[in-house]
């Protein structure tokens, strides 16, 4: 009977703390939300737009996010810039409550405007600013209600 209770309870608690899943059926927007610059949904090319409608549709399929049915690159060390392009990067995942995470490397942060005003950048180094925003999954039929 221990057993049974010790092995019910090591089960209940991978399932508990398995990694969730995103829907690959839902579609979202990818938001950086930087505690200085503001919210800004990926767009085109890698800018960012406060205006949803100019927010590129993105999806989770495994554990690649294609943005405008293009991938991002693969993290070149350091930062990279959240271009929607021909490849297609792995490591992504989506966490219950919305947050966009990449395990290319360890720390990652979001930040916005490294090159141009609202650029997307994916970094590790500490050295552009003090804070860094977060990324978050912003699902369709979320931003049709707001």
């Amino acid at each position: 009977m221990f057993f049974k209770v010790v092995f019910s309870a090591a089960i209940l608690a991978l399932c508990v703390n398995a990694a969730p899943v995103a829907d690959p059926a839902k579609t979202f927007k990818f938001l950086v939300d930087d505690p200085t610059k503001g919210k800004y949904y990926l767009a085109s090319k890698g800018a960012g737009t406060q205006d949803v409608s100019k927010a590129l549709t993105c999806e989770l399929t495994a554990d690649v996010i294609k943005c405008g049915g293009k991938g991002f690159p693969a993290y070149s060390g350091d930062m990279t810039k959240l271009a929607p392009g021909a490849t297609a990067s792995t490591g992504w995942s989506i966490d219950a409550d919305g947050g966009i995470h990449w395990s290319a490397a360890p720390s990652m942060k979001f930040s916005l405007g490294i090159n141009g005003a609202t650029d997307v950048w994916a970094e590790t180094c500490p050295h552009h600013w003090q804070t860094h925003g977060t990324a978050k999954a912003v699902y369709d039929d979320a931003t049709a209600a707001a």
